[in-house]
């Protein structure tokens, strides 16, 4: 099994995507191009990941509950897959409140 990648191997493989369709690179998968056409550019995704730094910024536990509130734009999927690379890159901890809860905090 293999764990994230970081950050910055995920925006290089990325970035290198997007540009592999605008020069109008043949896509690996044919039938997988529909679920793709969603894709956001890096810039989006970086910014993203400062907002979701700068909610956490002040140093408090948070619940994820108000990650979202605070992050109205982004989806739930989106929020823990960048919670999931912030923890691989030793960025942020977090404390399991219960079975279903838990805390996300700066390192």
């Amino acid at each position: 099994m293999t764990g994230l990648l970081s950050w910055d191997v995920q925006m290089a493989g990325h970035a290198a995507f997007v540009e592999a369709r605008r020069v109008g690179a043949p896509v690996w998968s044919a039938g997988l191009e529909a679920c793709h056409r969603k894709r956001k550019s890096p810039e989006s995704a970086e910014r993203n990941r400062a907002a979701l730094l700068h909610a956490l910024g002040d140093g408090k536990p948070h619940r994820f509950a108000d990650l979202r509130a605070a992050l109205p734009g982004m989806s739930c999927q989106g929020i823990y897959y960048l919670l999931d690379a912030l923890r691989a890159e030793g960025r942020i901890v977090f404390a399991q409140l219960d079975r279903r809860h838990r805390k996300y905090q700066l390192t």
